[in-house]
């Protein structure tokens, strides 16, 4: 028979949550330090990638058999799946409704979006996520998202676009994922006499 491929980016499994979670933003800065008077110069390069590691409560045989069959369908770091921030699935600004990118060909990390409430501050608010349809990264707001009497307004936000979202593309801004893939291609399990199984899930963005 032949040999089966699977369709990434894979969905996490959802059921237990994360006990507890660590994610950031790792960015490529270089250093150089004089000898003598311990002036810095400092070179930041384009490269900002985020990581993450979960760790799960213990789960019974039945629970672990679902995650287990995810680490060994990922084959490694060669698969991707969605993950997010777990304790930040939804906005702490005002944001409702569906907000759209107004403009092609954005780059950097401020992007101007439409479809907004009229003349309201603090639609989103730094710490928040978003993403946009057809786009496997999720960035965080760093400033506070205001819309003019025109319903349009401008988010900033890090690490910068990984790619142009296309014009009309919807804003994602509650359940935001990114596509991540494992940090190394060893996915081990515990387990103890009483069946009761322990996984870490630590991974880095796909880019």
């Amino acid at each position: 028979m032949a040999t089966l491929e699977y369709t990434y980016p894979l969905t996490l499994p959802t059921s237990p949550a994360p006990r507890d979670s660590t994610l950031g933003l790792e960015r490529v800065v270089g250093m150089a330090s004089s000898t003598f008077t311990r002036a810095q110069q400092v070179q930041r390069h384009q490269g900002a990638q985020w990581r993450l590691d979960f760790n799960y409560p213990p789960m019974t045989r039945a629970q672990a058999a679902e995650w287990q069959a995810f680490f060994l369908k990922l084959q490694g770091i060669y698969g991707t799946f969605y993950a997010g921030d777990p304790d930040a699935k939804t906005a702490r600004g005002s944001l409702t409704g569906s907000p759209l990118v107004a403009g092609a060909s954005q780059t950097g990390n401020q992007i101007n979006v439409d479809a907004l409430p009229e003349t309201t501050a603090g639609l989103l608010l730094p710490g928040d996520y978003i993403g946009f349809a057809n786009y496997d990264h999720m960035h965080m707001v760093t400033a506070s998202l205001d819309s003019d009497s025109s319903g349009a307004g401008v988010i900033t936000f890090e690490p910068s676009l990984r790619s142009s979202p296309a014009n009309n593309a919807a804003l994602v801004y509650a359940n935001v994922v990114g596509a991540f893939r494992m940090a190394e291609n060893f996915t081990p399990w515990s387990a103890n006499e009483n069946g009761v199984y322990g996984f870490t899930l630590s991974a880095m963005e796909a880019i």
